[in-house]
């Protein structure tokens, strides 16, 4: 199934899938035309999300609750939806573009005739965009995914269907609360360990954010406006509150237009407490955070808690572009992000490695950086990271011991007249595996260009877990060589490890 999600994502499934549309990018009166394609694929991610809730990844079955080692006909249920993608549209006829026959008879052309409707969603008129309208970015397919299912008010997350305090999708089990399509295909991107089979889970646990709820109803009736900027992650860590006394989270907005903001608060053992929905009881006020333009808001933490309640955790909280997040007093030392790659400033010291705090995409992919995965992740994203929105992300699934499943290089030059070179990152590791042996290993090397390698760190699963530690190295010894950066993670089959890496830096002086 890695595969067939893969080359779906990568419109690569050949004469098993039908022949998918052109798809839209970027924003009118600029917007173009082109081909998913390997270079430019959709994230298989949403995919592998949104099959695991039509079908449980099954094309043949009685229901979802079939073991796939089940004999069975395609699964249709009540609604008449076919297979893996529950393909419900077009079925009598293919509209001119599928084979039904096929959609009923296999699972590849199943998921790709899935995948065309979804790149439907994608390039109607009426979808709004989200951000620079880049079908790579996996925050702009949050109203796309959402039409999958139905673009109506059904899929309202401020409707009144849905309790505005209901966890995120996956994190708790209370059957009672209902959600909408995108907020369910969210919570399975972060939640394999929901969709696991035996051991091993299908896919890496994947935090995306999510566009945030008072967006909705900014334009027609229930509907986002035309425009919307992508959201973003932003972590607050430290936050802690007793006695009716805790830090506020300031938000302001730096934009010209309405935005919004949803704060989740998790306890320190990464499990859902409550959102910040203006007070601790219900009814709450308000189902969601809105910023008017150029507007800033404090809030108060202690104010999502009764008096004597206590608090000890971080904030994740997810937002507009545009929105500038901070913890007031700090519990740590705050960074924002620039965005400008700045290879020389300061004196005769520069920084050699580029985009060392992955905040910078190109095609998916953090730039800069050499990326090689065996099940194509992208090695960077939104679920965990030091600083900034962003950081690296290795591993997370199951691999093969012995053999290097994730990398990422970059390429490095120390000149033979430097006077120092020190190159500094910030690491994190947390895991499910075992504490009898290093199943599961993070290395940080050098490599030349025939390949040879330095180690300078070794990181394994039962190395110091769920906490930020920062390695240092001379590379002095190293001048006048052309080297490569390379951070890689070895895996084995069962129990999976994660390994995140933010703020890399080398900074080289010279006389």
């Amino acid at each position: 199934m890695r595969s067939t999600f893969n080359d779906a994502a990568s419109n690569a499934l050949g004469d098993d899938g039908p022949a998918y549309d052109l798809i839209n990018r970027g924003l009118p009166p600029d917007m173009t035309q082109e081909a998913v394609s390997a270079s430019r694929p959709i994230p298989h991610i949403v995919l592998r999300g949104m099959a695991w809730q039509e079908s449980h990844w099954l094309q043949f079955a009685d229901s979802v609750s079939d073991s796939d080692s089940t004999y069975a006909c395609t699964l249709v249920p009540d609604d008449c939806g076919y297979g893996l993608m529950q393909i419900t549209s077009c079925m009598s006829d293919g509209c001119g573009w599928f084979t039904p026959s096929r959609v009923a008879g296999e699972l590849a052309y199943n998921l790709g005739t899935g995948t065309n409707f979804l790149i439907q969603k994608w390039n109607a008129a009426w979808m709004p965009f989200i951000g620079d309208n880049d079908h790579t970015v996996a925050e702009q397919w949050y109203y796309a995914v959402t039409a999958y299912n139905g673009w109506s008010p059904l899929n309202d997350p401020n409707g009144s269907a849905f309790y505005p305090d209901r966890p995120p999708y996956g994190e708790r089990d209370y059957p009672d609360f209902g959600y909408p399509y995108q907020e369910i295909i969210w919570g399975w991107m972060g939640h394999p360990e929901n969709a696991s089979a035996g051991l091993h889970w299908l896919w890496r646990p994947t935090r995306i954010a999510a566009v945030p709820r008072g967006i909705f109803g900014l334009g027609a009736d229930w509907k986002p406006p035309s425009q919307t900027p992508k959201p973003v992650f932003h972590l607050l860590p430290n936050i802690h509150v007793a006695n009716g006394v805790g830090p506020s989270i300031v938000l302001r907005n730096t934009t010209g237009q309405t935005l919004a903001v949803d704060v989740a608060l998790y306890n320190t053992d990464h499990t859902f407490n409550r959102w910040w929905l203006g007070s601790a009881d219900p009814p709450f006020p308000y189902p969601y955070i809105r910023l008017n333009p150029y507007e800033t808001r404090s809030l108060s933490v202690a104010a999502a808690f009764r008096l004597g309640q206590t608090f000890t955790g971080y904030a994740r909280v997810s937002a507009s572009e545009g929105v500038e997040v901070t913890l007031q007093p700090p519990s740590y030392p705050h960074k924002v992000f620039i965005p400008i790659a700045l290879k020389n400033h300061g004196g005769n010291c520069y920084q050699e490695v580029w985009n060392g705090g992955f905040e910078e995409f190109v095609n998916g992919k953090p730039r800069y950086w050499t990326v090689s995965s065996t099940d194509a992740y992208p090695l960077a994203d939104g679920t965990w990271f030091r600083s900034g929105h962003y950081g690296a992300y290795l591993g997370g699934y199951d691999g093969s011991y012995g053999a290097i499943e994730d990398t990422l290089q970059q390429y490095i030059y120390i000149p033979t007249n430097a006077t120092s070179a020190q190159l500094s990152y910030a690491w994190y590791m947390t895991t499910t595996d075992l504490p009898y042996g290093d199943y599961d290993k993070f290395y940080v090397r050098l490599r030349n260009l025939s390949g040879q390698e330095v180690a300078l760190e070794t990181i394994t699963n039962r190395s110091a877990a769920d906490v930020w530690a920062t390695s240092m190295f001379d590379l002095f010894p190293y001048r006048g060589q052309d080297l490569y950066l390379s951070l890689e993670a070895d895996l084995d089959s069962s129990y999976a490890t994660s390994f995140f890496v933010d703020d890399v830096s080398l900074w080289i002086c010279q006389p």
